[in-house]
């Protein structure tokens, strides 16, 4: 059984959250694509099957996202380590925390 490190950012979700949601849904019932900054915010990457219907369940799975090949992220090897190395200040400006983790 194999072992993966990962590193997620968790969002500060009281933003501006509702606004965007409120456009996500008013795109979704339109039929018109999403605009790139809702996309973006979302992490939808154009993805309309991934939109939930429940605003409750889309703050739960919006929470956290995936940092892995983000600008100011990158892997870290050394000899018998492996990891991440976080450049803090290119991180989007909405990330309050990283998760660190592995999965087995």
């Amino acid at each position: 059984m194999g072992a993966s490190s990962n590193i997620k950012g968790i969002r500060d979700l009281r933003q501006d959250f509702d606004k965007k949601w409120d456009a996500l849904q008013a795109c979704k019932k339109a039929g018109v694509l999403f605009p790139k900054q809702i996309q973006e915010y979302f992490g939808l990457d154009g993805d309309e099957d991934r939109v939930l219907e429940s605003k409750e369940c889309y703050e739960d799975e919006k929470l956290t996202f995936n940092l892995e090949g983000k600008p100011g992220v990158k892997v870290w090897n050394a000899e018998m380590e492996d990891g991440f190395e976080v450049d803090l200040t290119k991180l989007p400006k909405d990330v309050t925390k990283i998760r660190f983790y592995t999965s087995y």
